[in-house]
């Protein structure tokens, strides 16, 4: 307590201390989710005291090395001095910064910092403009720049005269060897992300880590795939054979026979008139808010009323739960991956991709409507770098612009704009395929007027929904209407309904609509797929034969029975009602979706866990070690 390090322990002492008030408060705030036996949560409190003990370890580590490398007359200086009291009271300051972060961040996903949390520092503009729209900032710093004084002025004079303590070369030495041992130790626990993660209820699990270690977990793993050492693997020919096997149709015939290529010929019959295709993607609409899929709201009528006159899918699911992984599963129709999105790693746009075979090989004019920034979530780098022209917020005139958000422009405003676009390409003489990704139906759920319910995520669906039908009777009285085929989905749902880490199905099911009057029968599929077959799909409405490395399938033609949900770590393969999940670790676990669409755990199915091995090995294998096969 006399020694120079008397800055440091009173660090660590509050350290711990708001760490473990953070653990109760969140505990307190998902108590009807948490495991609250008592063994389950002193488990949770004690593997919580370890990991709050590496995380200050990290954050520490600035004042540590001061105090172990300074020599006495160097800290016994003003400068010394000033440097140990300044990093001691900015260390206090950003412990509790922490606290207010992590608290609200847990109130949008329940849980510690995760990939959302990197991504978001990686998009820090835009994630400022929204922050300062949603959350009292200004205030929340005040508050702790007052706690901080409340504690760092009482012992400023206390750490002052810590700073003459003596110390010889040998006890900084012995210090040093102290936290280079713990370094190590931490790192083992950063970069080996199975041993991070432990018991079976995800609540607990997040209260016992550390919100620090948890992001430097997230970044060391970030780029992992499937076969380095976290997951049940198999011998890679074997698993490349059977992907061949679990990806053939008898409408596909293999361009070469060796088993670790799996790109094939795709024989849609008699080539036919070229459609247009336009893909809205509309963001986190859950199955639920939509009538025709159950939803009691009332929110959708005009998707509802779509869903009659389309081909329809009843259980189609997204491939994770950040749009990202939506626009990378319909654009490659790839199985989604552990840690980062495809889309977000490097030469992501160099893959094998629907743009690519539209623009590339079909000779269409590729678009790319967003209302806000391109760049947010890489979606410029990995789809514009590949080929589609992007139209964002930073192209539309002030008249074309009646209502924004933080995050971009309303969906009427972007439906509008593209209208334009397509005219131009129609009178140009070409054929359009395009994407439109929604962003009304996000946190902060601010919308136009026109519609009844008050502004929240209700409204927000409603809104997209209206947004969505008038587009429609605008695009009908265009000449292009009549070739065109559009398919209307969502990136995932809800973001409130996809927080646990072992993919509850429910919480993946999202609605699509194939929908073109007098090209596609109206009608229902009701077999389990995934956004990958939805290219594919249309493909094969539109008779194109297409040389193809996608997963996907054309559901008409070979009911895959199947879909891929992706959490950052899980992974699992739903087929009928089974669902198998595969987690770091070498772990699986196998679930009976109800009808109830409660999970059930079963046996594991040996077959089931085959196929889950084949296809996301087999993933790994072609992005990995054979990058040719996936582009």
């Amino acid at each position: 307590w006399r020694s120079r390090f008397r800055s440091l322990f009173l660090y660590a002492a509050v350290f711990f201390a708001a760490s473990f008030g953070l653990r109760v408060a969140l505990l307190a705030k998902s108590w009807p989710s948490a495991d609250t036996r008592p063994t389950a949560l002193a488990w949770a409190f004690l593997v919580g005291v370890f990991f709050d003990m590496l995380g200050c370890a990290i954050a520490a580590l600035p004042l540590a090395l001061l105090l172990g490398l300074s020599t006495q007359r160097f800290l016994a200086g003003r400068l010394g001095r000033t440097l140990t009291i300044g990093m001691y009271a900015m260390g206090v300051f950003m412990v509790f910064y922490d606290v207010a972060v992590e608290w609200y961040f847990w109130g949008e996903f329940t849980s510690r910092f995760n990939l959302i949390a990197v991504d978001y520092l990686k998009d820090f503009g835009v994630v400022v403009r929204f922050i300062r729209d949603q959350y009292p900032v200004l205030p929340v710093t005040g508050a702790i720049a007052a706690i901080t004084a409340l504690i760092v002025v009482p012992t400023v004079k206390g750490v002052s005269r810590s700073c003459g303590a003596p110390l010889g070369a040998a006890a900084r030495s012995r210090f040093l060897g102290a936290q280079a041992g713990l370094a190590v130790v931490t790192a083992l626990f950063v970069f080996h992300q199975s041993w991070a993660l432990g018991g079976d209820n995800w609540t607990n699990r997040n209260l016992a880590r550390n919100g620090l270690v948890a992001l430097a977990t997230t970044f060391a793993n970030a780029n992992v795939t499937y076969d380095e050492g976290e997951y049940l693997t198999r011998h890679p020919r074997n698993v490349m054979v059977r992907l061949r096997q679990l990806l053939k149709a008898d409408n596909s015939e293999y361009l070469q026979p060796e088993p670790t290529d799996i790109a094939r010929r795709i024989n849609n019959g008699p080539a036919a008139t070229p459609h247009n295709v336009l893909i809205i993607v509309v963001e986190s609409l859950s199955a639920d808010f939509v009538g025709a899929l159950g939803g009691k709201d009332g929110l959708t009528p005009n998707l509802d009323k779509l869903a009659e006159e389309s081909l329809f899918f009843t259980r189609l699911y997204a491939c994770g739960n950040r749009t990202i992984r939506g626009l990378e599963a319909i654009n490659l129709s790839l199985p989604p991956t552990p840690g980062r999105a495809l889309a977000k790693r490097p030469a992501s746009h160099e893959l094998f991709s629907a743009e690519h075979l539209m623009r590339g090989t079909l000779g269409y004019k590729t678009l790319f409507f967003y209302g806000g920034r391109g760049n947010f979530d890489n979606m410029d780098e990995f789809l514009c770098n590949g080929g589609f022209t992007l139209v964002d917020e930073r192209d539309f005139q002030p008249d074309e612009i009646h209502f924004r958000t933080a995050w971009g422009i309303c969906d009427g405003d972007v439906f509008h704009r593209s209208i334009r676009e397509f005219d131009e390409v129609h009178d140009a003489g070409g054929m359009f395929y395009a994407m439109i990704m929604t962003v009304s139906n996000h946190i902060p759920f601010k919308y136009p007027k026109s519609i009844d319910i008050p502004s929240g995520m209700l409204g927000a669906v409603k809104y997209t929904d209206y947004a969505i039908g008038q587009f429609l009777k605008e695009a009908a009285a265009r000449p292009w209407f009549k070739d065109t085929i559009f398919v209307i989905t969502a990136d995932h749902c809800q973001r409130h309904l996809a927080r646990e880490p072992e993919a509850p199905a429910v919480k993946f099911h999202i609605p699509a609509i194939i929908y073109a009057p007098g090209l596609v029968k109206p009608q229902r599929y009701d077999g389990v797929c995934s956004q990958i077959d939805l290219v594919p799909t249309v493909l094969g409405l539109m008779h194109t034969s297409y040389e193809s490395r996608f997963f996907g399938q054309d559901v008409l033609h070979a009911p895959p029975d199947r879909a891929f949900l992706g959490m950052p770590t899980d992974l699992a393969l739903l087929i009928g009602d089974r669902k198998t999940v595969l987690s770091p670790g070498r772990q699986a676990r196998c679930f009976h979706v109800e009808p109830n669409e409660y999970e059930k755990r079963i046996n594991v199915n040996p077959d089931d866990l085959e196929k889950a091995i084949t296809y996301y090995q087999g993933a790994g294998i072609l992005l990995k070690d054979r990058p040719n096969d996936a582009r």
